[in-house]
């Protein structure tokens, strides 16, 4: 039974305390405060303010258990006052500072810590005095005036617009109307709430409201309306200039918080705190494992397992009990069991040490911004759970069961999502680090790894290395899609003096979700432009996390081989020995096949060489944008590659990278995915060209040629008994493209758009745009 009480919530939050105190300390002057973290401005503040949060609600309950705490509640108290008076002293209508030098307030995003502590100085609002009532009030009445006076709303759903603001639009929202509960007497009271709604509206918005007659907080919404910051019926969202579920879940995450703190002030909310929150609610949920992991189909750019992931738990308490939802529990409690599997793999109270160690080192900011995140969110958990006897706190029995078959997509994104009972399938072009796919089994959460997943990459010299999407299109269809595109491979920072972008190669993909909920089929095409100095390429790239989440250990078997190979965090590091040394390790498979731990299967169907098994010497998934991103990293994976190189060379131009073509087998054992390597299941299959493409000359993953056939094509035995064809026209020119499949296939017919192929003298002849890939059902005579 998922049952949730609010003490699982200690439990997690208890041990937390002691190696919190490490970083907690009274500036010089101010012997009478504390603060947690750094002391700085901006993230800095909104640290400490979350850190205070979380033990203030551990200090106001009765059930902390003070020995594990290592503090007493009465301890915990103090502390946490002190804590709140550095907060409010340090704000630019308080007497001293943050220990940057500098007073905190007055910008876009400064009441966001303000709100995310606010449940904090509810539990120990008893225990305030006079003088830290007035100046919190005066802190939070400045903050309001200020986003009266000198902070605009606005909408739009594009990030490079600079106008992209869904969840600062509600955070600010909130604050007003925060303020206008506390302090109906303060004189702006009215003004507060009026804009306030304006905020609320233009957060989770789309670009239909502007004609909606619908009427929220006596208005129609239409006269509220200034700008759509999602994406209409998809409701994806653009936040930081890629399909981003993550700030999805932040949107929800604070409206969670307003909704709370209202309920236990007893006051009706805003209409508009709930305005389009139940549609970005069945959005978001179909993106979540069942085990509470966000599916981030379009990536991230930050610490994996953290910050967007934390904020989940806020948000399914509120879909818990704004909609009734039934799954929530469920989802809590996998999360929350995540949660200490990681916490008992530090071994020392704190949420990130292991994994994040070196982290700690690079930026304390940074670590405990992330310490502070899961803290703060668990302590929502313990105190609203606490609070609201009526919260739903018991789930199935069986936990949460998606409802499946689920499809959803975007086309702005390039984006396609489909679920079954078996498989988990996605492609974004527009993501975080992408292009990026996914082919999982359904529960397999531990297997997840967005960055370039199932699309290749390839690095040069520069310090920064990434894809730029230039094209893309996609179909869809009953149980899946097939999508192809082209992007820039490109390398940027160089150290030489004018040479500050270098343009490597384009790299095309053709991508498909087969209707038989366990198969994906890719094919991809890399080519340099010019001559360049390629300094890494991994052809298919199908990241497999090997670190805490998963025990770190994983079975691979290919070949007559079983291997058990220890990932970070593993018996092998707790022994003292790292990964291989610290040295990156190349497995030669010699096949062409491979499965992973039973459940997830890689089948090469053409390539220059056998797969292989990419071992990094450390944890290399890190922070995007930032310094050292692939040493200073914070998730170890494995990767399973076809076409290799991890060393430097000089490229000439109109070299092929990368020519490859697999399949990936979600929910397979290893001898289903022998049988299908090895039985003829998945393979190349000649295709050639007529005018205006130049004939082909060369075969399938054969070297690059001024007379080369850019036509690729496969043929893959799905997990319905059903045969399929995934045909590419990786070339510049419209191509009618002669396909033989041999006698068995008596037609074809486009999945997507149901056209009927017949043979004609043996072959098919299929229409293939520039770029443009089609799946076909391969149909067996009569």
């Amino acid at each position: 039974m998922n049952n949730i009480a609010h003490t699982d919530y200690l439990r997690l939050l208890e041990p937390w305390v002691k190696p919190f105190r490490e970083y907690c300390y009274s500036p010089a002057a101010r012997q009478d405060l504390l603060c947690y973290g750094t002391g700085y401005n901006g993230w800095g503040m909104q640290t400490h303010q979350k850190a205070f949060a979380a033990l203030a609600v551990l200090a106001a309950d009765s059930r902390t258990d003070s020995s594990r705490t290592g503090m007493t509640r009465e301890d915990m108290l103090d502390t946490a006052l002190r804590m709140l008076r550095f907060t409010l002293e340090s704000h630019l209508e308080g007497s001293y500072r943050c220990e940057d030098g500098t007073s905190w307030g007055h910008t876009w995003i400064s009441v966001l810590g303000a709100e995310r502590m606010m449940h904090g100085v509810e539990a120990i609002e008893e225990h305030l005095t006079a003088a830290d009532r007035e100046l919190l009030r005066k802190v939070l009445v400045s903050e309001s005036n200020w986003l009266m006076d000198h902070y605009e709303v606005v909408g739009h759903p594009l990030n490079e617009s600079r106008q992209n603001k869904p969840e600062s639009n509600l955070w600010n929202g909130s604050m007003l109307h925060r303020t206008a509960a506390l302090y109906p007497d303060t004189p702006r009271a009215e003004e507060y709430k009026e804009k306030g709604t304006r905020f609320l509206v233009n957060s989770i918005s789309v670009a239909s409201d502007a004609l909606s007659s619908a009427v929220l907080d006596g208005r129609p919404v239409s006269e509220w309306f200034v700008g759509d910051n999602f994406f209409e019926e998809s409701y994806a969202l653009n936040h930081h200039g890629y399909l981003n579920v993550g700030y999805m879940v932040i949107c929800l995450s604070n409206a969670a918080m307003l909704h709370f703190s209202f309920k236990r002030l007893g006051v009706a909310p805003p209409e508009a705190l709930y305005h389009h929150v139940k549609e970005l609610w069945d959005t978001v949920k179909p993106m979540l494992f069942p085990d509470g992991r966000l599916i981030r189909i379009g990536g991230d750019t930050r610490v994996r397992y953290c910050y967007c992931q934390d904020y989940l738990l806020p948000s399914l308490m509120l879909a818990a009990d704004l909609f009734g939802d039934e799954d929530c529990p469920a989802l809590e409690a996998g999360w929350l069991r995540q949660v200490e599997t990681e916490m008992a793999a530090n071994g020392d109270g704190t949420y990130l040490s292991a994994r994040c160690a070196d982290l700690k080192r690079a930026s304390p900011l940074y670590y405990t911004r992330l310490e502070s995140d899961r803290a703060v969110t668990l302590s929502y958990g313990a105190y609203w759970r606490r609070l609201f006897a009526g919260l739903s706190a018991t789930g199935p029995k069986e936990g949460y069961k998606p409802a499946v078959p689920y499809a959803w997509e975007d086309a702005y994104h390039g984006a396609c999502l489909v679920k079954g009972k078996r498989r988990i399938a996605s492609w974004a072009w527009r993501a975080a680090e992408g292009p990026q796919g996914l082919c999982l089994p359904a529960d397999g959460s531990d297997l997840a790894e967005w960055r370039y997943n199932l699309a290749g990459r390839i690095q040069g010299t520069g310090a920064f290395n990434s894809y730029q999407t230039e094209s893309h299109g996609h179909r869809s269809f009953h149980g899946g899609f097939v999508t192809w595109g082209k992007a820039l491979a490109c390398s940027e920072e160089l150290l030489a003096e004018q040479q500050s972008r270098d343009v490597l190669a384009v790299s095309q993909t053709a991508f498909a979700a087969l209707p038989d909920d366990c198969t994906v089929v890719g094919l991809q095409y890399a080519k340099t432009v010019h001559r360049s100095y390629i300094t890494s390429v991994r052809g298919l790239l199908l990241h497999v996390p090997n670190d805490v989440f998963n025990g770190s250990r994983r079975t691979y078997r290919y070949g007559e081989t079983e291997a058990v190979l220890e990932g970070a965090g593993g018996a092998e590091q707790q022994m003292g020995r790292n990964l291989q040394d610290g040295r990156d390790q190349q497995i030669d498979t010699g096949s062409r096949w491979l499965n992973v731990d039973g459940k997830l299967g890689v089948v090469q169907a053409y390539g220059s060489a056998p797969l292989i098994l990419h071992r990094p010497g450390r944890r290399q998934i890190g922070i995007k944008h930032r310094h050292q991103s692939d040493t200073l990293g914070m998730l170890y994976a494995d990767e399973i590659c076809s076409s290799f190189q991890d060393e430097m060379r000089d490229v000439p131009p109109d070299t092929v990278l990368v020519d490859t073509g697999f399949a990936v087998l979600a929910g397979c054992g290893p001898q289903e995915t022998r049988e299908l390597a090895e039985g003829g299941g998945c393979k190349a299959v000649a295709i050639t060209a007529g005018a205006p493409v130049t004939a082909a000359t060369t075969s399938v993953g054969g070297a690059a040629a001024a007379t080369e056939n850019a036509l690729r094509a496969v043929t893959v035995q799905g997990a319905d008994g059903q045969r399929y064809l995934l045909a590419a026209n990786f070339g510049g020119g419209q191509a009618a493209a002669a396909v033989t499949l041999g006698g068995a296939a008596a037609g074809l017919r486009d999945l997507a758009t149901l056209e009927e192929i017949g043979p004609f003298g043996g072959e098919f002849t299929l229409q293939l745009a520039p770029g443009e890939a089609r799946l076909y059902v391969v149909k067996g005579p009569g």
